[in-house]
């Protein structure tokens, strides 16, 4: 009986505590090709917390270096850029670090080495509603063993998007799509209060109004009160002709589509376009000299 209570009571603790486990910092050995880098995963992190809430999630390095390679964490704040193409940018304050922790900063791998490291992130009491953006940085360098230095430093980071749940806004809208050069660039504007990532499809007809072609649109992360643009190659494998290219931009909330079109045309190279133009005007300049070299007759 004593024996039955003893294992109901592990298994009780066991149900109790696991959720409050956290996953070691370790190390496995994978076949990887050497390519003089290393690789981070994933490159983006999405959390949804209440105040006084915390969530686990893991990051992945993988050493492809060929060597030995020491490698350290840091934290950083990103904000939206006031360029469009840009997306975000690196900030040199720190706030971040308050809403994150990790139980290694700084390890070394050999080369085909990955390690798996936990990080926790947390949202303090009475933190307004909201997102919170910051990157945790991944340096890496090659270990110099006879000298004791470390060489080639290279520096990738995964960015956090930490929601903040309540009284929050998700609004945007797509300002413009166009095409030019078998590209198509769409401009994306968010005036909500956190980030959302919107996504779509790209529709191609003919001049007949045949679709020849769907381009998808994957997710893209657009962050508040700022403006964003995406370029699209859309014309490779189209004949020559004029087309009409259709967005289906889903705003990535509440499934709300946005909707616009452009026209363009997909010429054949200059020297062919040359020669398409040259070729009518030679033969009519044949068919003129042969008429009146008869007339001369």
């Amino acid at each position: 009986m004593k024996n039955f209570l003893n294992i109901l009571r592990i298994f009780v603790l066991f149900f109790i505590l696991a959720p409050f486990v956290v996953a070691a910092f370790n190390v496995e050995r994978i076949t990887v090709p050497m390519r003089g880098d290393f690789v981070l995963q994933p490159a983006k992190i999405e959390v949804s917390l209440l105040p006084d809430a915390s969530a686990e999630r893991e990051i992945f390095v993988t050493n492809r270096m060929g060597a030995t390679g020491v490698f350290s964490l840091s934290v950083e704040d990103f904000a939206a850029s006031d360029n469009p193409d840009e997306g975000a940018v690196l900030q040199k304050s720190s706030g971040f670090s308050n809403f994150i922790s990790y139980s290694k900063e700084q390890f070394t791998l050999s080369h085909g080495e990955r390690a798996r490291i936990p990080v926790k992130v947390f949202v303090p009491n009475k933190t307004e509603p909201g997102e919170i953006f910051g990157a945790l940085l991944v340096s890496g360098a090659l270990s110099d063993r006879a000298g004791g230095a470390a060489k080639i430093t290279s520096r990738v980071g995964a960015l956090f998007f930490v929601k903040v749940t309540g009284d929050i806004v998700e609004r945007g809208e797509l300002l413009n799509f166009s095409v030019q050069s078998k590209s198509a660039r769409i401009l994306f504007k968010n005036t909500g209060t956190v980030h959302i990532n919107p996504y779509g499809v790209i529709e191609i007809k003919n001049i007949f109004g045949k679709i020849k072609k769907t381009v998808l649109i994957d997710p893209w992360f657009v962050l508040p009160d700022s403006t964003r643009a995406r370029n699209i190659k859309i014309g490779s494998g189209l004949q020559w002709g004029r087309y009409t290219a259709t967005i289906l931009l889903n705003r990535g909330y509440n499934n709300i589509i946005d909707s616009k079109s452009a026209v363009f045309w997909v010429l054949p190279p200059l020297r062919t376009l040359v020669w398409l133009v040259l070729a009518p005007l030679l033969v009519l300049f044949a068919i003129f000299m042969l008429f009146r070299y008869k007339r001369a007759l």
